[in-house]
């Protein structure tokens, strides 16, 4: 058996399915920061009060999750641009 070669419709459907992949990674970014935004917050605001207790006026817990979560997409999202990238430099090398 010979080595064989990768065809160009297989490159093309990485491509797809890569940014298919990037699609659900930014409605699953879009969903996480709805959750911050219901509760009055965003990645940087700080979730103790002035005499550094917790915040009584959000759910601590659910936006520490969202916000962490958040940070995982992003650099997912990150690496997912990155292999399309590459795929498309594949898909259309002359």
């Amino acid at each position: 058996m010979g080595y064989i070669l990768p065809s160009p419709s297989s490159t093309a459907e990485q491509a797809r399915a890569l940014m298919a992949q990037k699609d659900d990674i930014e409605a699953q970014l879009t969903e996480h920061l709805a959750v911050l935004r219901a509760n009055g917050t965003n990645m940087t605001d700080p979730l103790l009060d002035r005499e550094g207790f917790p915040r009584a006026d959000m759910d601590l817990w659910a936006v520490r999750l969202a916000r962490q979560r958040i940070i995982e997409l992003r650099n997912d999202l990150s690496a997912t641009m990155d292999a399309i990238g590459q795929t498309l430099e594949h898909v259309y090398d002359p």
